[in-house]
């Protein structure tokens, strides 16, 4: 399977429900494969290169496009999860179509926060992609479930059969994540007692939905 973490821009937390879903690989015993096509920021890529493969690739343009589509023929076998980069809409409006002609199912992951942009951003994502594989994920940095009205109350919504909830990560879990590139099946290790508790029960909760997600 192809996962693609999207979200259309930057800062709506793509590379924590990139990080999620390796973990949920992870956990079932499977060895996934990162693509970051993030390659001016490529953080996700220097949180997990040094325990699984990862691929740097630049998908904005038609000679970068031919080498993502190589690399996930390639990696078949394996789950291959995508962090897209924000600037990444336009080369998957031109060339996205070609994804099914794979023959590898695939999903998207398309992380909103509360605003009305998020909400744009994925009426114009639904121009290309087919709604039926695309799973919203409502990230809780940005308010409980009830803060994102915007979206809830969108005739987007209505296209939409799969959604996520992701509270917000513990503060200190989040720090060893982003600023100290621990990933997320390694944060109980340098975690306290008490913080790790929080974690796992966090952690435990979202890995059910993922498993349903991702099925």
């Amino acid at each position: 399977m192809i996962i693609f973490s999207e979200g259309g821009k930057g800062g709506v937390g793509k590379s924590l429900i990139t990080g999620l879903v390796m973990y949920h690989y992870v956990s079932i015993g499977q060895n996934p494969v990162l693509i970051e096509t993030d390659t001016s920021n490529p953080d996700t890529h220097k949180i997990h290169c040094d325990l699984f493969k990862t691929i740097l690739c630049e998908i904005d343009t038609q000679d970068g496009w031919i080498a993502f589509l190589s690399h996930a023929d390639e990696n078949r076998d394996n789950p291959v999860v995508v962090n897209c980069g924000a600037r990444n809409e336009r080369s998957i409006k031109q060339w996205g179509s070609m994804i099914p002609m794979l023959g590898i199912p695939f999903k998207v992951l398309f992380t909103i926060n509360s605003e009305l942009d998020s909400v744009l951003l994925l009426k114009s994502y639904l121009e290309t992609v087919d709604p039926r594989v695309v799973t919203v994920v409502k990230n809780g940095f940005f308010g409980q479930e009830t803060d994102f009205r915007r979206y809830d109350n969108s005739k987007t919504r209505e296209k939409i059969n799969s959604h996520l909830y992701v509270p917000e990560l513990l503060t200190l879990a989040a720090t060893r994540y982003y600023s100290e590139r621990t990933p997320i099946h390694k944060l109980a290790e340098v975690l306290n007692f008490g913080e790790r508790l929080f974690f796992e029960s966090w952690v435990k909760k979202l890995q059910t939905q993922f498993a349903v997600v991702l099925s």
